[in-house]
């Protein structure tokens, strides 16, 4: 009888604890949910790289994330200017018609009223006098350069100081700009034209928009055109340099 009643109390005590176990369990577990929105718990996973917000910008960077190249579209009107100056011939050409200015020398002046008669209708306006260098004609062109005519063709170096000619001539292809089209005699002068034509040659390499006409070749097949070292020819000789610069302002600046 003693023995039953020991046995039930071990039995109501293992219940109590049980209980008690339970209680403790579910207090627990009932603050740690309303302990969960204010404290993240330790060791909580990463977000995946699509749940993961961006990184907000650093020291030195601003709030705009950077576009890749493909990402970027240009506005139609440059977008067009970009192809076409990937396909560029060399040096601008004009629609026929396009105005010329003759800039030069006495042989210049020798060819003017047949290359404005044989240009016509086109407008051929003449900055040209006996004697003129280079130099004078930079001088003459600086102020108004940008309102003249957007075909050039020039005829100096003639009557030129080798050791300046170089330097002038690029100052009046600066006066001229890329957007024009040059065309310039080369010379026919026993004494100078070998220096003269070199300066050319070489500004013709870095001014795509210049283009050399080659009346040095033309005039030495034609001895009977000149007296003795005179770099005027003869009428012949003035018709057949008029014929070439036509034929050119065509070929070069024509479109």
């Amino acid at each position: 009888m003693t023995e039953g009643k020991h046995r039930a109390r071990r039995r109501r005590h293992a219940y109590l604890a049980a209980a008690v176990v339970v209680i403790v369990v579910a207090i627990t577990g009932g603050i740690a949910l309303w302990l969960q929105p204010w404290a993240a718990p330790a060791g909580s996973p990463e977000l995946s790289s699509a749940e993961a917000p961006s990184p907000g910008p650093t020291s030195g960077q601003s709030g705009t994330s950077e576009a890749s190249a493909d990402d970027l579209t240009l506005p139609p009107d440059r977008s067009a200017t970009l192809t076409a100056n990937s396909t560029l011939v060399p040096g601008p050409q004009f629609p026929e018609g396009t105005a010329v200015q003759l800039i030069g020398d006495s042989l210049a002046v020798g060819i003017a009223e047949p290359l404005t008669f044989e240009l016509a209708p086109r407008s051929v306006t003449v900055e040209a006098e006996e004697g003129r260098s280079t130099s004078t004609s930079v001088y003459l062109l600086t102020d108004h350069a940008y309102a003249t005519s957007p075909i050039w063709l020039v005829s100096l170096g003639t009557n030129d100081n080798i050791e300046e000619f170089a330097d002038q001539a690029a100052l009046l292809m600066d006066l001229a700009g890329p957007e024009r089209c040059v065309l310039w005699f080369d010379v026919w002068r026993v004494s100078t034209d070998e220096f003269i034509n070199d300066d050319l040659s070489q500004l013709a390499e870095t001014h795509k928009n210049l283009h050399l006409l080659p009346w040095n070749a033309l005039a030495a097949q034609h001895p009977e055109w000149f007296e003795g070292e005179d770099v005027h020819p003869t009428q012949v000789g003035y018709d057949e340099r008029m014929r070439m610069a036509t034929e050119g302002i065509t070929d070069y600046c024509t479109s």
